[in-house]
């Protein structure tokens, strides 16, 4: 399920830059082998230069990149460019929504005393966007005064 899930993601990465010939044009594979990586019953697997490269043109962003950290146990977290007051502020009114909309997910889920799939899921997305915007405060906060 793994394998074919990173065949699934380079597929929306490639449909999401424009389809075989137009990643063709931003990686170092041909289109035979850009299409391989996508296909079920191929041993073929995009290597990881050409995820980079993909991706950095990709208009969703790190498709493939975000799943194979997910299977990996973790998370993928964009950092952030800069670190001026208004980005500190930003990211700590992130933190405190994602907080707020974690304690809703989590009181709402427990009101019957039981966990749903349902659920479950979304106190998963509530919890991982407090992952990703407090890591992005650390980020912000480690990097300050470097240049």
């Amino acid at each position: 399920a793994k394998l074919l899930g990173i065949k699934q993601r380079w597929s929306q990465v490639v449909d999401a830059i424009g389809g075989v010939d137009a990643t063709a044009g931003f990686t170092r594979p041909g289109k035979t082998q850009i299409s391989a990586y996508g296909t079920p019953n191929t041993d073929a697997f995009p290597p990881a230069d050409v995820i980079v490269d993909a991706e950095a043109v990709c208009p969703q962003g790190p498709i493939l990149t975000k799943f194979l950290c997910e299977i990996a146990g973790g998370v993928f977290v964009m950092l952030p460019a800069s670190a001026s007051v208004s980005d500190h502020l930003q990211q700590l009114g992130a933190i405190l929504k994602g907080t707020g909309g974690l304690s809703v997910a989590i009181t709402t889920a427990l009101a019957d005393r039981e966990i749903s799939p349902s659920e479950r899921a979304e106190i998963i997305r509530e919890l991982r966007i407090v992952i990703e915007n407090s890591v992005g405060m650390l980020t912000l906060l480690e990097n300050e005064g470097e240049g």
